[in-house]
């Protein structure tokens, strides 16, 4: 049978014994009807071309949707080896016929949750937006890194690492730029050079001030905003320790300066996450508001729900069957 797709449910019990379930909400998408701004838990479909089984499906899902948060990168190798050894609270295995486009026709596709716990963590929710917020900013650094180079013009005075620059008779490769500034109408930009002679391996600090013309003023404009724009995106990179792995795809020049970054749309799929209590998600289901969850992850839920029971008839916290 085909495994279409597979997540991971995860609650937690508070100090107080109270169970509480951690969703997470979809972006917002035009045109997506039965997704777009609903809740659910953290999973998805299999890649392509890559055989993934139900395992290695709910963990890379899981770590991608909660962006690294409930379960950091040193904890993926040992939350799978957990999963293999059936060392969850429940597991769902929900059966569908989809629609196969390779055969033309519908065919038996199994899509599985795993319902586990996690150590309960009160900062959770501001964890994720902050990551988040992170990675929008270096996705729109990385966008725009890439239009200016894009766009970028090849010749003289604009030099970037790798180019050739003759100074007195010499050639040098650019190593590094120290700096890009537009003032007064003058351009300035600082080098450190390399000689590309074998025997001479010397560096030098190159200062060079250009007057520009009236049609470079945009080609300066945009010179001094990539190299801005890639000294914020490296600065914000690397002061960020909680960027899980995957995230971001970077590339560095020799000197170890970053020169692009892409970050990963799959980290960005999730909105936002929070807790929720038992009580809230009974009354919910109970309320027949088809708005609030994806219409699959209200039957992973129900059944979720199910498996748990009051602990007393006066009581809001809940224990498993």
């Amino acid at each position: 049978m085909k495994l279409y797709g597979a997540g991971v449910l995860p609650f937690c019990v508070t100090p107080e014994g109270q169970i509480l379930f951690i969703l997470a909400k979809e972006c917002h998408v035009a045109h997506w009807a039965s997704g777009s701004d609903r809740w659910s838990a953290f999973e998805g479909g299999t890649k392509k071309n890559e055989n993934e089984d139900a395992v290695q499906n709910a963990v890379r899902e899981f770590h991608e949707e909660s962006i690294g948060v409930i379960a950091t990168d040193q904890r993926l190798q040992e939350l799978r080896s957990e999963l293999y050894n059936a060392q969850y609270n429940l597991k769902l295995c929900l059966y569908s016929d989809v629609y196969s486009k390779q055969t033309q026709s519908y065919v038996k596709a199994l899509h599985v949750t795993f319902i586990k716990e996690f150590p309960y963590d009160a900062d959770i929710e501001d964890r994720f937006l902050n990551i988040r917020t992170t990675l929008e900013q270096l996705k729109r650094d990385g966008e725009r890194i890439q239009c200016l180079i894009e766009d970028f013009p090849q010749r003289y005075p604009f030099f970037i690492e790798g180019q050739h620059l003759t100074r007195h008779s010499k050639v040098f490769v650019v190593n590094r730029i120290n700096g890009a500034s537009f003032s007064a109408n003058v351009f300035h930009v600082e080098y450190e050079l390399i000689a590309l002679n074998e025997e001479d391996t010397t560096r030098v600090n190159y200062r060079l001030s250009y007057q520009p013309r009236v049609q470079d003023v945009v080609d300066v404009t945009n010179f001094v905003t990539l190299f801005v724009t890639r000294k914020n995106a490296h600065s914000t990179f690397m002061m960020n320790a909680m960027i899980p792995f995957g995230a971001c795809k970077v590339s560095f020049s020799n000197s170890g300066t970053l020169q692009n970054i892409v970050v990963n749309k799959d980290f960005l799929e999730k909105a936002c996450i929070r807790y929720w209590t038992m009580d809230e998600l009974h009354q919910q289901i109970a309320s027949h508001n088809r708005d609030i969850f994806r219409p699959f992850f209200n039957i992973v839920l129900r059944t979720t729900l199910s498996k748990f029971k009051p602990v007393s008839s006066v009581s809001s916290k809940y224990t498993m069957w």
